[in-house]
């Protein structure tokens, strides 16, 4: 699909793909003087500007399928564009204005992604698990206890459940990473999480609420370890691990959910989800697939709103109902949304994901005994 079809009857437009032509050439043409090259490019420049002040053309670009693009192509997309994700940084409250419609719902949520670790809990240094050894009062926001897989956190004072560890967040180093940023950090202070301590998550992962509705929790048990706590907690043991440990980093991007069946609305969420989660791993340290058209990872990661795949259905809703019964103005809020194929080796089904409920109430109690879960697969 080349650059001068995508978009019809537009002289600027015409004007900007033959600059934009003529200095990709000029630029690999080692016969051209420098000279003449440089006024070739900077022609091309001045016509990128007009292009990106014209509303309607900007918005013809934003309206184009990724997918039907060649890797030249979405270079130039990216170029004129930005990422969506830029936008979102930039402005996130502009970002929403402008993606969000009464068919596309946007949500933003901590994602959680990175690079698979040695599992050597005795490296104080620089292993993965470096940070339990940091203990003193002063080194607490440098201490970083994030983690998905391996072993957790464990304090003298509460028993380990004795079902599977999935991850963990630690909630004093989350919130002072973000206490510069005044958007998120007031998401993250409106959300209801605690301020400190670290939360972790175990499950059996082989049923759920509505299969093992027997289980507490459907097999689920989330733990918040206080701070008073953590000051007293083990060294970690090495010992072999149900999945392999990752110190992710946290970053917080949109997540999109569809409130209607149109096409338009279900390509653009699909795709905005798509480049949080590219975003989200680049963040991470992860290498990711560049162009817009290729399918980046999925990462687990807390609030935000169900995977675009799944989302509540009746049954759904009737389990969250039952069991987690509501009163005034409270309301059921997505705690953990655990991705499984890249992070969890699959256990949870292809492209599966489980979900972690509870009350808006409890959480702002900081109340974790009564959670509902859902396993989610193709």
């Amino acid at each position: 699909m080349h650059p001068r079809t995508w978009i019809e009857g537009n002289e600027l437009w015409m004007r900007f793909c033959e600059a934009h032509e003529a200095a990709v050439a000029a630029e690999s043409d080692v016969e051209i003087p420098r000279v003449r090259v440089s006024k070739i490019v900077r022609a091309a420049d001045e016509l990128e500007s007009s292009v990106k002040q014209d509303a309607g053309i900007m918005q013809s670009l934003r309206e184009l399928d990724p997918a039907a693009l060649d890797e030249a192509g979405s270079d130039l997309l990216d170029t004129l564009l930005g990422r969506p994700m830029d936008e979102w940084e930039d402005d996130p409250a502009d970002f929403v204005e402008r993606y969000g419609s009464d068919g596309v719902l946007i949500a933003p949520a901590v994602y959680f992604a990175g690079v698979e670790q040695q599992n050597q809990a005795h490296d104080k240094e620089a292993g993965p698990y470096a940070g339990e050894y940091l203990r003193e009062p002063d080194d607490q926001r440098q201490r970083l206890l994030h983690r998905v897989g391996g072993v957790p956190t464990t304090v003298p004072s509460v028993d380990r459940p004795d079902s599977v560890f999935l991850m963990q967040v630690d909630l004093l180093c989350l919130h002072d990473a973000f206490s510069w940023d005044e958007p998120i950090a007031s998401f993250l202070k409106d959300s209801l999480l605690p301020s400190d301590g670290v939360l972790q998550l175990f499950h059996t992962t082989t049923g759920d609420s509505t299969t093992d509705p027997f289980l507490r929790g459907g097999g689920a048990q989330v733990l918040h370890l206080t701070e008073a706590q953590l000051r007293d907690r083990d060294d970690p043991r090495l010992v072999a691990t149900d999945y392999p440990v990752s110190i992710p980093s946290p970053s917080v991007f949109p997540t999109f959910a569809l409130a209607g069946h149109r096409e338009a609305d279900t390509d653009l969420a699909v795709s905005l989800q798509n480049e949080a989660d590219r975003a989200a791993g680049l963040r991470g340290g992860v290498d990711v697939p560049t162009h817009r058209h290729q399918i980046a990872p999925r990462w687990s990661r807390i609030l935000g709103l169900p995977d675009l795949s799944y989302g509540l259905d009746d049954g759904d809703r009737d389990v969250l109902e039952k069991e987690l019964p509501l009163s005034g103005d409270d309301r059921h809020l997505l705690l953990f949304n655990l991705a499984s194929d890249h992070q969890f080796d699959g256990v949870f089904g292809d492209a599966g994901r489980l979900e972690v409920w509870l009350r808006g109430s409890d959480l702002a109690k900081a109340r974790f005994s009564e959670v509902v879960s859902f396993l989610r697969s193709h």
